[in-house]
């Protein structure tokens, strides 16, 4: 990965993160195809899957709700 893909993965997760926070739904839904116009599928799953779940985790953790 270079610079500009990482520039590009930070500025697709945060639009897709406001996406999320404002419908309630629909990060992966979005973040899978705008990653795929410029990482490979592999790639753009995995990245996915993994802020997804973190993001998850974290929210859970400040909610107390594990």
């Amino acid at each position: 990965m270079t610079g500009v893909d990482i520039m590009v993965v930070c500025g697709v997760i945060l639009a897709t993160g406001w996406v999320q926070a404002t419908a309630g739904f629909g990060f992966a839904l979005l973040t899978v195809p705008l990653l795929l116009l410029r990482l490979s599928l592999e790639d753009a799953v995995v990245i996915a899957t993994l802020w997804a779940r973190s993001a998850t985790s974290v929210t859970r953790c400040t909610l107390g709700r594990i």
